[in-house]
């Protein structure tokens, strides 16, 4: 179940945003402002380019948040209506790995073969893999090498645009 943020604030000129859609029920201190990194994450399963982007574009205070460690982007349908395509997601780095993963949440993961996308994560059919689930029927799940994902996030928010 989504909870709606009230007062989401950006300094964003080029975008609009309609709402603060947030996937948990946390706060963020008054004047906090999360780095915003102009990096896509897929919405399906193609590998995007290694981007290296370290100083962000922008900063992002959404009331209502905590625990947040940045914002990007999300390209493609394949977590709609969920997620929609362009929307920004707030991540939080999850340090401890899939032991620290919440099978049936929406995760951001980075793999050694460069893939770069946001799904639901589930436990695979083998001991060693990973089931990488879509929102949206029309798109296949798939299921990877759980040592493969070098970098994994936590989606606890987005924005969506206009």
């Amino acid at each position: 179940e989504l909870v709606f943020a009230d007062n989401c604030l950006t300094n964003i000129a080029s975008a609009s945003f309609r709402h603060c859609r947030s996937l948990g029920r946390v706060t963020l201190p008054e004047g906090l402002q999360i780095p915003y990194f102009n990096i896509d994450f897929s919405g399906g399963f193609i590998e995007m380019v290694n981007d290296q982007t370290m100083q962000p574009s922008d900063f992002i205070a959404c009331q209502g948040l905590t625990n947040v460690d940045y914002w990007c982007n999300i390209v493609g349908n394949s977590m709609e209506p969920t997620i929609a395509n362009g929307d920004r997601i707030a991540l939080r780095q999850v340090d401890g790995g899939l032991s620290d993963v919440q099978f049936g949440q929406i995760y951001a993961i980075v793999t050694k073969e460069g893939l770069r996308t946001v799904k639901r994560l589930e436990k695979g059919t083998q001991i060693d893999t990973v089931l990488l689930v879509a929102d949206n029927k029309d798109h296949l799940n798939q299921e990877i090498k759980a040592d493969s994902i070098i970098h994994l996030f936590k989606v606890v928010a987005h924005l969506g645009t206009f």
